[in-house]
């Protein structure tokens, strides 16, 4: 599974939330259908619990490639602060377009785009695809 992992600084979530705002065609998790109905439910939800549903409802997770049904995203991007790093994930396998999209979010952080952790997948990899 790619990621898109800082080398050396920290990724800055600020070029993070710009990235997905200003490129390619992104939806953050609380514009889907779903985010929408977590929010319409926040009161339900009990109060010690909140402040981390909420946490995900705010520009943390983003999607690309609606399928045909309007259901599922095959492009799921999460931004975790914590293990400095964007968890890259496709439903179905990427093709060359979709991996360099992804690729060019990775460049734009400064970062690199690792397959399992451990393998860069660099122009050269998608190149090859």
């Amino acid at each position: 599974m790619p990621a898109a992992k800082a080398s050396e600084k920290p990724l800055n979530q600020t070029d993070w939330v710009s990235y997905i705002d200003d490129s390619f065609d992104f939806v953050w998790k609380e514009e889907t259908a779903e985010g929408q109905k977590i929010l319409s439910k926040i009161e339900t939800v009990p109060e010690n619990f909140r402040e981390r549903v909420m946490a995900s409802l705010n520009k943390v997770s983003a999607y690309a490639f609606l399928d045909a049904n309007g259901e599922k995203y095959k492009l799921n991007l999460s931004y975790n602060e914590t293990y400095n790093l964007i968890s890259v994930s496709f439903s179905s396998s990427p093709n060359r377009e979709e991996l360099q999209i992804v690729f060019n979010l990775a460049q734009s952080l400064n970062a690199l785009l690792l397959n399992n952790g451990t393998e860069i997948i660099d122009q050269e990899t998608i190149d090859n695809f």
